[in-house]
């Protein structure tokens, strides 16, 4: 297990994360360690993108019905 410093993981990470692919990394202040770092590959989604948001669904559900955006901007 490779060892770094509170420091070092907050300036150099570039370095840190190639480390802690290769295996996990104790991270220390002061002499005792308060953590560890570890690799996780990114989780692969089926769709790749987030749903998009059913904005008129909204709308709908805090009027509590249809709106006619021409009376919602007379408000």
């Amino acid at each position: 297990m490779t060892t770094i410093t509170l420091r070092e993981f907050r300036h150099n990470f570039g370095s840190v994360e190639k480390a802690a692919m290769r295996g996990p990394v104790r991270i220390t202040r002061r002499g005792q360690a308060i953590g560890t770092f570890t690799f996780a590959a990114p989780q692969k989604t089926s769709k790749g993108w987030p749903d998009k948001p059913d904005f008129a669904g909204r709308a709908i559900k805090s009027t509590g019905g249809p709106i006619d955006m021409l009376e919602y901007l007379d408000r």
